[in-house]
């Protein structure tokens, strides 16, 4: 996807940088970024943002390929009792994934649970046959001879989107972000907290909406 949005705007500097989700949102709050991509239900308490949705996703089991339950269509939260479960760490934990996490942990027999302090950690640890993690579908990378993303039987809100101060939205109408004709030396920094989607890009401010359609496209491509 980096590739892709690098062909599409050759001279967007980017640079990779991961952040738990509270810093991120600190990030944005405190001017030190201008955009950030995550979910939405991690930015229900500020009310100074304004939030472009991209796209939806569910929940996913993500199991090595050689598991007995890498073979299902689907898991009901029951399916893990007994398993090792890799869950994230609370800084990490949007809310939606904490609730699922304490569901499992609260409702689910049997479990032997490890907590990890990072997305791409965990994933190499199932790699590895550590144990299963569950995570949103649009942050599981799947490998088919390595790890496996089984969709979970739990409904729960997903929506992933850009998100900026109201301050800086982008009003009704054809208005440019102020560099998007005339940069005028402003960068703005794009942050994200997903494997996939975790970024740190520094580009010249274009119109948000141009950057939630290229990013769209992308995803297909992806």
């Amino acid at each position: 996807m980096i590739k892709a949005f690098h062909r599409e705007y050759p001279n967007c500097k980017i640079f990779l940088e991961g952040f738990d989700h509270n810093r991120l949102k600190h990030h944005l709050i405190d001017h030190d970024s201008d955009v950030i991509f995550t979910t939405h239900d991690d930015i229900t308490d500020l009310a100074a943002v304004k939030y472009y949705h991209l796209f939806s996703g569910h929940f996913v089991a993500l199991v090595p390929a050689d598991h007995h339950l890498s073979d299902r269509e689907e898991l009901a939260l029951d399916d893990l009792a007994g398993e090792k479960i890799l869950l994230i760490d609370n800084n990490w934990c949007p809310p939606e994934q904490l609730k699922l996490q304490e569901t499992i942990r609260k409702k689910v027999d049997d479990l032997d649970i490890s907590y990890v302090n990072d997305v791409e950690i965990v994933s190499l640890m199932v790699k590895a046959g550590l144990g299963i993690t569950v995570m949103p579908s649009f942050v599981a990378i799947e490998k088919a001879d390595e790890i496996k993303a089984v969709k979970l039987n739990y409904p729960a809100p997903l929506d992933y989107g850009l998100v900026c101060r109201k301050d800086e939205a982008d009003p009704p109408g054809p208005r440019l972000l102020p560099g998007h004709a005339r940069t005028g030396g402003r960068d703005v920094i794009l942050l994200g907290s997903s494997v996939k989607q975790r970024n740190y890009l520094k580009v010249n401010l274009r119109k948000i909406t141009v950057i939630c359609q290229s990013f769209l496209q992308l995803k297909r491509m992806a």
